[in-house]
């Protein structure tokens, strides 16, 4: 019976072995992280600013990166420009209309290899649009400050912000290009 019970064991364990197993959940540490964006304001002046309330989580596959995924929660409220007039308008429907669309939603479908880095896929939802978005990034896997495993990746890439529906103003006075940078460390 104990020969019988082991056979299976090793078998089902064999199984589970070929088939990999499942990748390393991490979570993101908004006080280690950044999300942050640069628009151009009339022409010349560049507005930037960053979200300063944001969670996600990375299943990391340190065998193979391009099996990994990431999903980021951004409330959208929690913008911050550093003049809160503007802040104040940007929440409203011109911009980014918070009360109805509270959140931000990225989703990654595929992760590619590319060159020294690698390239993420996904879904960006914002505003109630949702587009397919590039962003390219860079990662290492070492130690947090307090020891424990981390990751930490630099992601770089820009939104066009008419295909989210925020129309507002013209292109001299708002940029339609906004150019975004993530900064992350996430720990298991």
């Amino acid at each position: 019976m104990c020969f019988k019970k082991l056979t299976i064991f090793t078998v089902t364990f064999l199984a589970l072995s070929s088939s990999g197993w499942p990748s390393q959940v991490y979570r993101i540490e908004p006080g280690w992280s950044q999300v942050e964006f640069e628009v151009k304001n009339l022409g010349f002046h560049t507005v930037d600013g960053n979200f300063k309330t944001f969670s996600g989580t990375i299943s990391f596959d340190d065998t193979d990166v391009t099996k990994s995924s990431v999903t980021v929660t951004i409330q959208a409220s929690s913008i911050d420009t550093d003049v809160k007039k503007r802040d104040e308008h940007l929440r409203t429907k011109d911009f980014f209309d918070v009360e109805k669309f509270p959140e931000i939603v990225f989703r990654s479908e595929s992760i590619v290899k590319k060159g020294d880095g690698y390239v993420m896929v996904g879904s960006l939802t914002m505003k109630g649009h949702t587009q397919t978005v590039e962003l390219p990034f860079t990662f290492t896997s070492d130690k947090s400050a307090d020891g424990k495993p981390a990751l930490h990746a630099e992601a770089s890439g820009a939104v066009n912000r008419r295909d989210f529906g925020i129309d507002y103003g013209s292109n001299f006075s708002v940029g339609n290009q906004v150019k975004i940078r993530i900064h992350i460390q996430a720990i298991p």
